[in-house]
């Protein structure tokens, strides 16, 4: 889960998340929401990669990403 923003701590809203499984390659995907939050669950455990985009923003990558069982990780980012 996160929050998605703009480098002035507006809400961006619909940014396209995509979370991958580095050792599997599955990807899930969702969008921010009306309050720019985003949730993916029911990830298995493993290592993953964030990967948030908005059209006239620069993408936004975090890798190693470590989910492990009953864990929930939040990750707030804010795109330029």
């Amino acid at each position: 889960t996160g929050t998605v923003t703009d480098s002035t701590g507006a809400i961006i809203v619909g940014a396209q998340v995509s979370l991958r499984n580095v050792a599997t390659n599955i990807v899930s995907k969702t969008t921010t929401n009306a309050s720019g939050i985003y949730y993916i669950t029911s990830l298995n455990p493993g290592r993953y990669e964030l990967r948030i985009e908005q059209t006239g923003f620069r993408p936004t990558l975090v890798s190693d990403i470590q989910m492990g069982a009953g864990l929930t990780a939040t990750f707030d980012t804010s795109l330029e």
